[in-house]
């Protein structure tokens, strides 16, 4: 979340300190297509270093656990988290950068305001991490250990 979001902070109040967004804004590029582009900059990375953190983890699991752990780690749940969910937080995370790099006039400026809209999505994060609330992709309660 926060590469893509620094990513995003960077690119637009750079732009902005060198004036090359106004020239920018002017070309028949469309609005939404420059901001699309914006937010795959951002993303794509981002989602390259979650796969390779991810690599590395199934790799860890490997050496230490001799592969008999991977059954419990390649999980559905695990899955989904990985290849849907990763990709949505990192482009709803790019959102804030937008909105506080629009308004900001440095990087330290921007990167500040898009910490408190970024802040409860990582709390919710290791909240769910440390095992103090448990999310289950089913619909009822889920059923204690």
């Amino acid at each position: 979340m926060m590469v893509s979001n620094i990513l995003c902070t960077f690119s637009i109040v750079e732009e902005k300190q060198t004036r090359t967004l106004e020239p920018l804004l002017a070309t028949p590029v469309r609005t939404w297509k420059l901001l699309l582009t914006k937010v795959l900059a951002g993303t794509i990375p981002a989602m390259g270093m979650a796969l390779v953190s991810a690599g590395f983890a199934l790799l860890g699991v490997v050496i230490i656990g001799s592969g008999s752990l991977l059954v419990f780690l390649l999980t559905p749940y695990w899955l989904v988290s990985l290849l849907l969910i990763t990709p949505l937080v990192t482009f709803l995370s790019f959102l804030p950068g937008i909105i506080s790099s629009s308004r900001a006039t440095d990087l330290r400026n921007a990167q500040v305001w898009t910490l408190p809209m970024v802040l409860p999505l990582l709390a919710w994060v290791a909240v769910q991490v440390l095992g103090y609330w448990f999310f289950t992709m089913g619909c009822g309660p889920p059923i204690p250990a």
